[in-house]
């Protein structure tokens, strides 16, 4: 497929088809609708004809038919994967994808204010089996996502040595925010409590997650 004439609604179908079915992705069905709202409002617009009005008529689109911040900003999410995936797949430049600064352009939503005091959490962890402990303490500290980030993470994706821990999106195996790849460094208490093996989530039996 020349890249010039590639366009959005093949891209999005790709991106359902090889990506969110053919790995499982949890919540298929958000998916699927986000890609379909997509889809409809962008049918003749080419990848390369993209620009970043477009994106803004995009969201006062979906603002005018009702959608609230947060499922305007979700579509626009998966607008910025399928991007990722054209530079990594159909070898669109990325300087033209970063230039569109789609983050930007998303809705602010109103921030989540239920979360733990500094005073509740060694009660929370307190509570949690060891291989769950690991978990939430890590999410606590790093912000990952505990459910699609945190508790995907293999012993792969720490660096005990240089104090790194890294996640990526492969395969459906570790759905993250946005699509992109992070590396955050570990603190010493956090890297501690992985220190020497054990059961990460991951790799924890069902039962147990």
């Amino acid at each position: 497929m020349k890249i010039q004439t590639l366009r959005l609604k093949d891209l999005f179908r790709y991106y359902l088809n090889q990506h969110a079915r053919a790995n499982n992705l949890k919540r298929l069905d958000v998916a699927e609708s986000n890609i379909k709202n997509l889809r409809e409002f962008f049918t003749h617009k080419t990848v390369m004809a993209l620009t970043r009005q477009d994106i803004r008529d995009y969201r006062d689109y979906r603002w005018s038919a009702g959608v609230g911040n947060a499922g305007v900003a979700r579509e626009i999410s998966v607008l910025s994967k399928c991007l990722h995936i054209a530079i990594d797949e159909f070898d669109i430049d990325e300087d033209f994808v970063f230039d569109l600064k789609i983050n930007h352009l998303k809705p602010k939503c109103k921030p989540r204010k239920v979360y733990p005091s500094v005073e509740e959490i060694p009660i929370l962890l307190k509570h949690l089996p060891l291989h769950l402990r690991r978990a939430f303490f890590a999410a606590w500290r790093t912000g990952y996502r505990l459910r699609s980030e945190i508790l995907n993470l293999k012993f792969k994706n720490l660096d005990l040595k240089n104090g790194i821990l890294h996640i990526e999106e492969y395969r459906g195996e570790t759905e993250i925010k946005n699509g992109y790849s992070r590396t955050t460094p570990l603190d010493p208490e956090m890297g501690r409590s992985w220190h020497g093996g054990g059961c990460f989530p991951s790799e924890a039996p069902r039962e147990w997650r």
